[in-house]
C-alpha cells in the first residue's frame, strides 16, 4: 500500500503546475533539407496519399504547406514520408514531371532543368526529338526559369538524342544569342509564363532576344501569369548603370549578358 501511495503522489507532483515544463517541438531531421520555394517531383504520405510536382509554399517545426498537380495541401510533418531518401519513400528515382522528363536520367534531369518546364513544353522538345523535321523553339533562349548552363545542357541533350535516333539529320538549334550593342532607354517586354521574380545573378531575357542580368541583390518572388501573358519592361542608363523597371515588379540592376 505505502509503494502505491508514494507512487501516486509522485505522479501527481509531476504533473503539479509548479513543475509543469515547456516542451519544445522538433521537426523531422529531413525537414531541416526543405525550404519555401523548393520543387519536389513528388510527396507521400504515410497513409498513401501521393503529391506530385510539389512546390513548397511555407513550413514550420510541425506542417508543411505546398502547391501540387491538383492543388493546395497542408500535411502535418509527422505524416510525411521522408522525400529526401527516395528507398524510404519506396521509389528508385524521382517521378516523371513530364513525357521530356521521363526520357532522361535523375542526373540528366538535374543538368537540364528540364522539371522547370511545364508539360506543353517538354511536348515541343519532345517533338523535335523524334521529328526528323522539327526545330528547336525560339523561346528555349528566353526562358527566364532555366539557367544559361540549363539551356547549354538541354540542348546538347535535345541533340545528342536527336543525333543517336536520327543519323542522317543534322542538328537544328534555335537561333543564336542576341548579340548586338545596347540601346537605351529602351521599352520590351518578358514573358509573364517564365517571370518567377528577382535574384542577383538571373538572366531575363526580353523579347527582341536582348539577355539582361541582375547585378544587384534584391529579392523577390512572384508567381508566373495564368494567362501566359507578358509583363512591359523599360531599361534606362543611370550614370554608369542600367535600371531595368519590370510592370507590377519593381526596378532592379541589370547589365548586358552579350
Amino acid at each position: 500500500m505505502k509503494f502505491f501511495t508514494g507512487l501516486l503522489a509522485g505522479i501527481a507532483l509531476a504533473l503539479s503546475p509548479a513543475r509543469a515544463q515547456v516542451v519544445e517541438v522538433l521537426a523531422p531531421a529531413w525537414a531541416y533539407q526543405l525550404s519555401p520555394g523548393m520543387r519536389l517531383a513528388e510527396l507521400r504520405t504515410q497513409a498513401g496519399r501521393v503529391y506530385t510536382r510539389v512546390k513548397i509554399e511555407a513550413l514550420d517545426t510541425q506542417r508543411i504547406q505546398f502547391t501540387h498537380s491538383q492543388g493546395r495541401s497542408i500535411e502535418f510533418l509527422v505524416s510525411i514520408i521522408d522525400p529526401t531518401n527516395p528507398a524510404a519513400a519506396g521509389v528508385g528515382r524521382r517521378a516523371p514531371a513530364g513525357p521530356l522528363a521521363a526520357m532522361m536520367t535523375n542526373r540528366e534531369r538535374q543538368v537540364t532543368g528540364v522539371d522547370k518546364l511545364n508539360e506543353s513544353e517538354q511536348l515541343v522538345l519532345k517533338d523535335y526529338v523524334e521529328r526528323p523535321s522539327a526545330i528547336i523553339p525560339r523561346w528555349i533562349n528566353s526562358a527566364n526559369n532555366l539557367s544559361a548552363s540549363e539551356v547549354q545542357s538541354l540542348s546538347a541533350w535535345l541533340n545528342q538524342v536527336r543525333q543517336a535516333r536520327h543519323p542522317e539529320v543534322k542538328p537544328k538549334v534555335a537561333a543564336p544569342a542576341f548579340q548586338g550593342p545596347v540601346h537605351v532607354p529602351l521599352d520590351n517586354w518578358i514573358s509573364g509564363r517564365t517571370f518567377t521574380g528577382f535574384k542577383q545573378g538571373r538572366i531575363f531575357k526580353l523579347g527582341n532576344g536582348q539577355p539582361w542580368e541582375q547585378v544587384d541583390n534584391k529579392a523577390a518572388a512572384f508567381y508566373p501569369l495564368a494567362n501566359g501573358g507578358v509583363l512591359k519592361v523599360h531599361i534606362r542608363a543611370h550614370g554608369a548603370i542600367y535600371i531595368m523597371s519590370v510592370e507590377g515588379a519593381g526596378d532592379i540592376v541589370v547589365k548586358p549578358a552579350w
